[in-house]
Parts: structure tokens; sequence; C-alpha cells
């Protein structure tokens, strides 16, 4: 008996243990998720403040855009070298090189050399070795569709994102416990990261991939065989129709073989993946979600520090960012169901641009939080269903090139906003930067609205085929929309002209 008739009568005679396995398999990927996530944002908040100590804030946030650099670069290849040598390899490789870049940057805090160049290069070295693991890190909420019929792909996603619940909790805590705990502040972080990395490193080999290929690879079987008894109730039905007609009585069709096509290159996938509009309509979307949420998580500790806050107040605001970005998977997947992908998009995009405003009212703790927060959970809920979305319009080696195109674009940006937004930020100044993203989600909410009629309209039961009602919706979020942006012009013209760059606590 073959992998997949041993399959096919597991889901047949033992379907509770086959559930069970799914979700043992989606909850391993989902705590892999929470931990990665966690070593990440150690990462990303004691970098920024170390290399900012010592080198100033204008390339605090270098090594972290060459972590995202490398995190787009390998984002393209994860998926061929998965399909090459199998997922549990690639991640474990991934693991291992995070580890090494963890303890690079740890020896340069122990062990610093004597230039502060040479110090900024190891740790330019060390984050860009951590990169692959950050790719495979976005590549789980993907693998974890092969476990699940095309149908619950934004569900699945909704499940492995869950887990960021753990890492809102568990990465800013941990920061916050081990800055002090060494002699050298910030080792003990380092040192709590790297035990992160291995605790992933375990349950990411305890997932079951073999069991999710098998599963996928049945159902493409299940949809040949449904497709072929289609096509052969289609022939059936002409052929009564055939009969029925005196005037083609006498005409007899033969068979015709054809020879089986060549599998197309991968440019040639690439091109059939990148002619779709709504494809490219839903990266756009998911691009300018996750790039500007980074952009201004990176940069929210920084600006706190500049005013005078302390770490901890400047974690906790990131923290609650965190919990922000995850505890909506919850409910992300039946709300989906219940108003459609559009409407939740317009309501995370919206969402985000309110919480970019927010920042511009003052300069308290509370306002940061609560700003930052506000991004996290539009981030949720106009990223989830677009990512899910686009995971479904494909099947086969497409949808791998359709995966490794999403993340590398995606991705790509991060790195982008990400190793100039020190710069950015120091240039403009606190205020500005807040509104040009404000400016930038709203870009991202005019791809809503193209999406909204090609991709999500179909799936949405309220406005099923009601051209008339999604008029008037896009009408009035458009309306919404100007009038945030008018009250935007009002705040600044409230504050004087010092606004435009950050202001010191006494």
């Amino acid at each position: 008996m073959t992998d997949l008739d041993k399959m096919e009568h597991q889901r047949g005679h033992g379907r509770g243990l086959f559930e069970w396995f799914t979700v043992k398999n989606l909850s391993f990927l989902s705590i892999a998720w929470a931990l990665s996530f966690a070593f990440m944002f150690i990462q990303v908040s004691a970098t920024a403040f170390v290399v900012k100590e010592f080198h100033g804030r204008k390339v605090a946030a270098l090594p972290l855009g060459l972590m995202w650099a490398c995190t787009a670069a390998t984002a393209a290849c994860v998926p061929y070298w998965i399909k090459k040598y199998s997922h549990v390899r690639v991640y474990q490789v991934a693991a291992v090189f995070a580890l090494i870049g963890a303890f690079m940057e740890l020896m340069a805090l122990l062990h610093p050399p004597e230039s502060k160049d040479s110090k900024l290069a190891l740790f330019c070295v060390g984050a860009f070795l951590m990169g692959m693991q950050i790719a495979c890190m976005f590549n789980y909420r993907l693998a974890a569709t092969i476990f699940v019929p095309a149908s619950y792909a934004s569900k699945t996603v909704a499940w492995v994102m869950f887990g960021g619940i753990a890492a809102a909790g568990l990465g800013p805590e941990l920061a916050k416990q081990t800055r002090t705990a060494m002699s050298v502040e910030y080792a003990a972080a380092y040192i709590v990261a790297m035990v992160l990395m291995v605790c992933t490193l375990v349950v990411i080999t305890s997932v079951d991939f073999k069991q999710g290929k098998l599963e996928q690879q049945l159902r493409d079987v299940e949809a040949l065989k449904l497709e072929d008894d289609t096509a052969a109730l289609k022939e059936e039905t002409q052929e009564d129709v055939h009969q029925d007609s005196p005037a083609q009585e006498k005409c007899v069709q033969t068979p015709t073989h054809t020879a089986p096509s060549p599998a197309p290159s991968t440019y040639d996938m690439l091109r059939s993946v990148t002619a779709r509009r709504d494809y490219l309509l839903a990266v756009a979307i998911q691009t300018i979600a996750y790039s500007g949420m980074i952009a201004v998580m990176a940069i929210t500790p920084v600006a706190m520090s500049d005013i005078g806050y302390s770490f901890d107040k400047a974690t906790l605001a990131v923290e609650m960012h965190l919990v922000g970005m995850f505890s909506p998977s919850v409910i992300t997947s039946y709300l989906i169901d219940l108003v459609g992908g559009s409407i939740l998009l317009l309501v995370g995009f919206v969402i985000m641009m309110f919480g970019s405003l927010l920042f511009l009212a003052n300069d308290s703790v509370a306002i940061f939080t609560t700003s930052i927060a506000l991004v996290g959970i539009g981030w949720n809920w106009a990223f989830v269903p677009t990512s899910g979305a686009a995971v479904n319009m494909f099947r086969g080696p497409t949808k791998v090139v359709a995966m490794a195109f999403n993340d590398t674009v995606m991705l790509t940006m991060v790195a982008v906003v990400t190793a100039f937004g020190g710069l950015f930020y120091s240039a403009i100044g606190w205020h500005a930067f807040v509104i040009s993203y404000f400016v930038y989600f709203l870009f991202g909410e005019c791809a809503r609205a193209a999406v909204c009629i090609r991709v999500f309209v179909p799936d949405c039961s309220l406005y099923h085929e009601n051209w008339l009602t999604l008029a008037f919706l896009l009408a009035t979020c458009t309306c919404m929309e100007m009038c945030l942006f008018c009250a935007t012009f009002k705040l600044l013209c409230m504050h004087s002209v010092s606004c435009y760059s950050l202001p010191h606590m006494a």
C-alpha cells in the first residue's frame, strides 16, 4: 500500500486521528512562530538601543535593515530550497545561522573591538545572518496551508499567527528582565535569544511535514479526478446531443491523443503569476501594511528614547503593539466569514491611519502605547485576509513561485524602510514621520479599493453583486479618509513649526 493509499484509508476510517495530527502540526507551527517572533523582537529592540548608544541614532536601524535585506533575498529561495531538500532541513539550517548571528552580537558586547566601526560591523554581520530565519518564520504561515484544504487558507494563517500573542508577552518581558542581568548591559538578552532559537529548532523538527505533503497530494488527486469526471460528463452530454441530431448521425468523432505538454519553466510561471492583477494588488496590500507597520514599530522606541523615556517604557509600548498585532487573530477568521475580506481590509487600514494620527496628540506614554497598539490591530485585519487570498489563487508549482514572489516583494520593502528609517526620522522629525506613514497607509487603502472589486466582493455575502451598494461603500470610505486627512492638517496648524522636529523633555 502506497503512502497515498494509507492516507486515504486514514481519512476514511480514522478522521478523528487525522484531525488530531493536523491540529498537532498547526499548533507546533504556531509555537515556532511565537518563539521566532520573540527572538526577532529581542533582536530588534536590543540591537537598536545598543547601536544607538555607541554609534548614534542615524545608524541605529542599519543592522536591522541588513537583516531584512537578507530576509528579502532568501525569501525568494526558501520555497525552492524546501521543494529540493524538505521543510525541516531548510528550517534547521536557518535556525543555526540565527544562532551564529546572535553569538556574534554577544561577542561584540562581551569582547568589543577597539573601533566602534568594527563593533558596528559585527552587529551588521550578525543581524544579516539572522535574515534567513526571519524568512523561514514568515514561511511558517504558508507551510501550514499544506495541512488543510484551500478554502481554509485564511483561517490557517490566522491560527499560526495567533501564536504571536505568546511572543507579545514573552519577547518584551524577557528583553526588560535580562537587560541588566549581567555586568554588560543587554548581553543576557542575546543569550536568551539564543535559547529561544534552540527551542524553535526543537519545535520545528517535531512538525510532520511529510503528512502534510501527502495530504496535499491526495487533495490534488481528488481535484484531478473531479476535473476528469466533469470532462467525461460533458463529453457524454455532447454525445447525447449529437445522437439526437439527424444531421450528425453519420458523423463519427475519433478520439485524438495529444502528447503531454512540457512542464512550464519558472520564468513562464512567474509571468503567469504577475499577469494576474488581483494577485499583484494583494501583494501590494501586504507590502504596504507590513512595511508600514514595521517602520513605525522600529522607530517608536528610538523616538521615545530621544524624548527621555526609559527602555522599560519603550518596551511596554512595543509590547502592546505586539498584543494588538496578534490578539485579533482569535476572531479574524470568523470576521472574514461574517463580513468578507473587503470590509475587514477597510477597517484595518482605517485603524492604522487613525493610529498614525493619534501620535500627534502629545508625547505621553499613554498616547505612544495606544497609537502603536492601534497600528498593530489594523495590521492584523489588513494583512491576514490578503495573505490567505494570495495563497489561495494558485496551486502546484505555480503556488511555489507565487509564494516566493509575494514574500520577496514584501520583505524587500520592509528592508528598505527599516534600513533608511533612522535617516528618514532624523531628517524630518517624529511628527512628520508618522504623517508620512499615514499617507503611506492611505495608498494601501487605494489598493484595497481596487481589490474590493476584483477579489473580495464575491466572498462578501452582504455586498455580493450589489454594485450600487459597493459604490456607496467606496464613496463613504473615501470621504472618511479625506476627513482624517483634513484632521491631520488641522492638528498641524495647531502646532508650531517646531512640530516637525522632535521635542525633548525638560
